[in-house]
């Protein structure tokens, strides 16, 4: 029986050890990811109300549906031009989605899921598109633009 019990115990602690490392990347990942896009995140925050998490994964969202939307040059040429937006769709709550993100159901849905109104897409992708013009320039901005119109009504 006590054998029985130090296993369980030793399992139950490795089991836990992977689950810490588990939240302790992902902790780390937004830290960074907030870090490299303050300057974009606050504005979000400031003109949605929206929390760090729920701005981040908006952002992924979004660039991970434009990415899906544009020609993978088209994508680096904005990437290449303003780095940082590269880790809002390596986010790992948001990266498994950005392969199902084709269509405004799917960006809908999503975004439900952090508990974000779809409606806001429709303030936020012109921040976005800001941010892109000012920090990689106009033609960086009109490509993101042309790939998130799908989504602005």
């Amino acid at each position: 029986m006590k054998k029985l019990l130090v296993t369980a115990l030793f399992l139950g602690t490795i089991a836990n050890a992977g689950f810490l490392d588990s939240v302790m990347s992902t902790v780390s990942s937004a830290t960074s990811t907030a870090t490299e896009n303050q300057p974009l995140i606050d504005e979000v925050k400031k003109q949605t109300g929206l929390s760090t998490t729920q701005t981040t994964g908006t952002l992924g969202t979004l660039l991970g549906y434009a990415q899906n939307n544009m020609s993978s040059s088209d994508y680096s040429t904005v990437t290449d031009k303003v780095p940082a937006l590269d880790s809002l769709t390596s986010n790992p709550t948001v990266s498994p989605l950005i392969s199902s993100l084709t269509n405004s159901e799917m960006v809908t849905s999503t975004l439900k899921g952090f508990g974000v109104d779809p409606a806001l897409v429709q303030t936020i992708i012109p921040i976005v598109v800001n941010y892109v013009s000012e920090s990689g320039g106009e033609s960086s901005g009109n490509m993101l633009s042309t790939a998130l119109s799908g989504l602005m009504k």
